[in-house]
């Protein structure tokens, strides 16, 4: 049998075997009825077998095709998937793709979710900056964005990362023993504070506490104020005054700081982030497959 006979007239016999109708099967295939009919005819005179039982109501698969199908069928399918992989190399992504990101989504969900892309994607250029506050994606040319839910527009399309970001209230050990330890959350107005200010807004971040299950936000006072995370952790670090940070950030500082948590029982619950997009980017496939990226990453720590 050479090698153009031991793959004659199979698509059609798997069309028909799936279709159990040799019309649904000529349109699948682009064909007509009549086609189907002979290639299948020429199969079975080829096997010296018959492969399907035909009525005028239905067809039926005999013992024999039953069993051509068993065999047949995995194999298909691996073929379909390797042709389909072929596909999806030669169209590799190229280009670049533009992301803006809150600084406290940098290490938890940008670095990882970079190095994977980075990975899975060599062709594809990325730009990411850090903004902060609510900046306009498409009118400053960002394909995408990561940030706190607040601060994404409502017309947006966006989708929760499942880690919380957790809040917490710290200083070193050393600027407690001079200043006292906060009790309560209204003790912090008389602490010094590293307040943080946020591009395109007046006034300093304000800290938010939890007191029966009611929000409160207190304006911190204090003569450091700085943009970025980076610099209030290395001013708590040096026993400047207290910080407000993420779980993430207060690991990472007390690595080279002896620091210690406080109002601990005053905390907010979770804010999340989110990656977000215009609805114009929604078919983007270099945003695709990194918003799969972010999606991928199952042991992100909390920020």
């Amino acid at each position: 049998m050479t090698e153009r006979d031991l793959f004659k007239g199979l698509p059609e016999f798997l069309a028909v075997a799936r279709t159990k109708n040799f019309r649904k099967a000529a349109q699948g295939l682009g064909v007509s009825s009549v086609a189907v009919g002979a290639t299948v005819r020429q199969l079975e005179e080829r096997l010296a077998s018959k492969l399907f039982h035909r009525t005028t109501r239905r067809v039926e698969l005999t013992s024999a095709g039953l069993l051509l199908l068993d065999r047949l069928g995995p194999l298909a399918e691996g073929l379909e998937e390797t042709l389909k992989d072929l596909q999806d190399r030669r169209a590799e992504l190229g280009g670049t793709l533009r992301i803006c990101v809150q600084a406290l989504a940098l290490e938890t969900v940008l670095d990882p979710a970079l190095e994977l892309f980075a990975a899975r994607h060599p062709g594809v250029a990325v730009h990411a900056e850090i903004r902060e506050g609510r900046p306009d994606l498409l009118t400053e040319g960002f394909d995408m964005g990561i940030r706190l839910g607040e601060y994404i527009q409502s017309d947006m399309v966006a989708a929760r990362i499942p880690q919380p970001v957790n809040w917490r209230v710290v200083a070193t050990r050393a600027y407690l023993e001079r200043h006292g330890r906060p009790e309560v959350p209204k003790d912090v107005m008389a602490h010094h504070c590293i307040r943080r200010h946020l591009p395109g807004q007046e006034q300093p971040y304000r800290w938010e506490f939890a007191i029966n299950s009611r929000i409160i936000e207190l304006e911190p006072p204090g003569k450091m104020t700085v943009a970025a995370f980076s610099t209030a952790m290395r001013l708590v670090g040096a026993g400047l005054g207290l910080g407000y940070l993420t779980e993430s950030m207060c690991r990472e500082l007390a690595t080279v700081a002896d620091i210690q948590e406080v109002l601990t029982g005053y905390m907010p619950p979770p804010n999340y982030l989110y990656t977000y997009f215009s609805p114009a980017n929604r078919e983007n496939r270099r945003v695709r497959a990194f918003v799969e990226c972010i999606r991928a990453l199952d042991s992100v720590p909390s920020p």
